[in-house]
């Protein structure tokens, strides 16, 4: 008997352990069951808001060829897509024709009511479990929807390798894990996926950003000009006689309008043109003195700062030379030199060269009132001012900076600024 029982240990444990392991399995599946479910809704989730962004214009203007073409595309990557109107009414479904109003579908009423709705329920047209995620645009209601076999296949297979395990013991067991391991690759797959997607809306979002920043600020600077311009225009038309002097002095006006208007087109072209630069245009760079470079740009350059005030002076003056494109150089030279001369209020101006590892590096120093450290970060930006009002009274455009950045980067450098206020500026332009 005692042999008999003690036989039986064996059995026990094993039985004991499979129950476990099942135990076991069976949780972290109904773990992976939530996790992927909730990893795919929210991928679902990205996926409608960029429907919504992508769609909103289409809807707007009733481009319905764009929404079906949409529609087609999504198709094929396994996604329904469906368009419903404010009254409930299907405008466009891209897997069925012809079907009943959705006001009444769960996630359609969200949407309509939050802005945002989702759902997991038996289509009633296609008797399928699906995965749905609404969202409102303008008047319309836009719906993805994918079926919940796609979302739980990895869940399935795991199921799969359980009942194997079950029956082949350790081979079963083995089993499990490697369906385990395909479905937790698949769940890092959709996490990745989720990320990249995310990435890219928050990059495209950024762009837009921009595009929209720089065409405002563009208006902007050219509505001022041109306003100048319209009003002495209005003046000038006047029937009534003007004095000579006034219609010189207008005439002035105007001429000093469109020269600002001239140099913003010319500055904008010249950023674009950087902007655009392949890098292989570093392979007809040609070797030049930078202290002649830099002398002479100062010697141009002298008159303009005794008619300000200011003292145009040297400091340690080391002789190198640079790889560089001379005209570029030049003109980024230019414009920190004149940005010291017109707006530091500083008694003089110090220019600077010393060699660098690898490179070289020219500095424009002041003291003058300096720049508070909040303005620091976006001195490069276009069109950034750090007073509107006394800048544009003194001229520029706004862009001169951002010229002399793009200039230092084609070079393999950059520009950077330390300031005090109070105490002065030193911008130091570096190439390589």
């Amino acid at each position: 008997m005692k042999d008999g029982k003690l036989s039986l240990w064996p059995f026990l444990l094993v039985g004991f352990a499979l129950l476990a392991i099942a135990g076991m399995l069976i949780f972290h599946i109904e773990k992976l069951k939530e996790t992927v479910a909730a990893l795919d809704e929210r991928d679902l989730r990205d996926k409608t808001d960029l429907a919504t962004e992508v769609l909103g214009a289409s809807l707007r203007c009733g481009d319905w060829n764009r929404v079906r073409a949409f529609g087609a595309e999504r198709r094929g990557d396994g996604i329904r897509v469906t368009v419903v109107d404010g009254t409930g009414a299907v405008e466009y479904d891209s897997d069925a024709t012809g079907l009943a109003a959705h006001g009444g579908r769960e996630e359609v009423r969200e949407a309509m009511a939050d802005g945002i709705g989702s759902a997991v329920r038996r289509s009633e047209t296609t008797g399928e479990e699906m995965m749905y995620c609404a969202q409102k645009e303008g008047a319309y209601v836009i719906r993805l929807g994918i079926p919940c076999s796609r979302v739980m296949e990895p869940v399935v297979r795991a199921w799969v390798g359980l009942v194997l395990s079950g029956t082949l013991g350790v081979l079963g067991f083995l089993l499990i894990f490697l369906f385990s391991e395909r479905a937790i690759r698949r769940v890092r797959e959709l996490s990745l996926e989720r990320d990249n997607q995310e990435r890219v809306l928050a990059e495209m979002r950024k762009v837009e950003e921009l595009r929209r920043d720089f065409i405002s600020d563009m208006a902007h600077e050219i509505k001022t000009p041109l306003s100048g311009i319209l009003a002495v225009a209005d003046v000038l038309q006047c029937p009534d006689s003007l004095p000579e002097g006034e219609r010189a002095a207008l005439l002035e006006s105007i001429a000093k309008e469109s020269s600002r208007l001239h140099e913003l087109a010319q500055n904008i072209l010249q950023l674009a043109r950087l902007e655009s630069v392949p890098d292989e245009t570093r392979n007809g760079f040609i070797v030049v003195d930078v202290e002649d470079l830099v002398r002479g740009v100062c010697a141009r350059l002298k008159s303009q700062a005794k008619s300000t005030g200011v003292k145009l002076l040297f400091g340690e003056i080391q002789p190198t030379t640079a790889c560089c494109d001379p005209k570029l150089m030049e003109e980024a030279l230019s414009n920190l030199i004149c940005n010291a001369i017109i707006h530091s209020r500083s008694p003089d101006v110090i220019v600077s060269v010393e060699r660098a590892q690898g490179g070289v590096r020219v500095a424009v120093e002041d003291h003058g009132i300096g720049i508070d450290p909040v303005h620091h970060a976006r001195l490069f930006d276009r069109f950034y001012r750090v007073d509107r009002a006394r800048s544009r009274d003194r001229g520029g455009t706004g862009l001169g900076l951002a010229i002399v950045r793009q200039v230092a980067r084609l070079h393999g450098g950059d520009v950077t600024v330390e300031s005090v206020p109070g105490k002065g500026t030193r911008f130091t332009l570096t190439i390589r």
